[in-house]
């Protein structure tokens, strides 16, 4: 069992270029998702959680982390043309 995507159809990087706006995610994090195991997942998203409690009192990880909250997507995007720059630009994997 995988649990649903936690994408709310931002996909944009912080300034600081580690972070979707929307979700809170790495790059690495967002093509890791569709492999990952549940666990994996929820290790995912409790992350995610604790960088947007920071964002939301003011003291982000990365010191730019501001998350954009929308509707969630109602259908899932295909990121495999985006860039991880926590690998130096290389492709995601998936």
């Amino acid at each position: 069992m995988t649990l649903a995507s936690p994408c709310i159809g931002v996909c944009r990087l912080d300034p600081a270029q580690t972070y979707c706006t929307g979700c809170g995610r790495s790059w690495g994090e967002i093509g890791e998702w569709t492999v990952a195991s549940e666990a994996r997942q929820r290790e995912i998203l409790a992350a995610a959680e604790v960088r947007a409690a920071a964002a939301l009192a003011g003291d982000p990880p990365t010191g730019v982390l501001r998350l954009e909250r929308r509707a969630p997507a109602h259908t899932p995007r295909d990121i495999t043309h985006l860039v991880d720059p926590m690998t130096g630009g290389r492709a995601l994997q998936r």
